[in-house]
């Protein structure tokens, strides 16, 4: 049930919204993958991360670091992007905040 109200919730704030997968070792195919949905009006791109224990959001924190920071240079400043870090991931929100 939480997962459908954050989807309704964020289809209300974000009509926009596409949600791809990660391709986890190659961010510029990622990053131009997300491209492809901005130049068809998206203006919000949700990546999926860590299918895999090994493959989760903050394993590897150079490795999520880079891939953020292509993402961002590819899609421009102003598409918002969220990142959904999977159900292997157990931080407090600072520790969050902090990777």
């Amino acid at each position: 049930m939480a997962s459908n109200n954050g989807l309704i919730l964020q289809l209300i704030l974000h009509p926009r919204t596409v949600n791809l997968g990660l391709l986890s070792d190659d961010p510029e195919g990622t990053a131009k993958e997300g491209k492809e949905y901005v130049k068809q009006g998206y203006k919000a791109v949700k990546y999926g991360w860590g299918k895999t224990r090994e493959r989760a959001f903050g394993m590897k924190p150079d490795k999520d670091e880079e891939m953020i920071r292509t993402i961002r240079e590819v899609l421009g400043p102003d598409i918002r992007i969220m990142v959904d870090v999977g159900r292997f991931v157990n931080l407090t929100p600072a520790q969050a905040v902090k990777l």
